[in-house]
């Protein structure tokens, strides 16, 4: 969740069901960014409408596809905490964030 109208989906990792699709653009009005095949969507929110990814070669793809959609993206320099020296991710290293509650639209 980029914020609670925006979601990211890596349907090539991890296949949701088309009616549950199509209810959250429906009936909740969300915006759903599907990434394409190969493109990891590891990112933390850190507020509305801006994450932060890891500063890596791989990365450049998504946040080219974020940035597209008006997300803001923060890089972090964390080359011996994920890939490919560890197994994890971004979000892996911090789990979910507390905030505030977001604002209504």
């Amino acid at each position: 969740m980029v914020d609670k109208h925006t979601a990211l989906l890596n349907l090539w990792i991890q296949p949701l069901p088309y009616g549950f699709i199509e209810y959250l653009e429906n009936e909740l009005k969300m915006c759903l960014i599907r990434l394409p095949r190969g493109v990891e969507g590891a990112c933390v929110t850190i507020e509305p409408g801006k994450v932060m990814i890891a500063s890596d070669p791989d990365s450049n793809e998504l946040r080219r596809i974020l940035e597209k959609e008006k997300i803001e993206v923060i890089e972090v320099e964390i080359p011996s905490l994920v890939l490919p020296r560890n197994s994890g991710t971004i979000h892996c290293l911090t789990q979910n964030i507390i905030r505030d509650p977001e604002p209504p639209r």
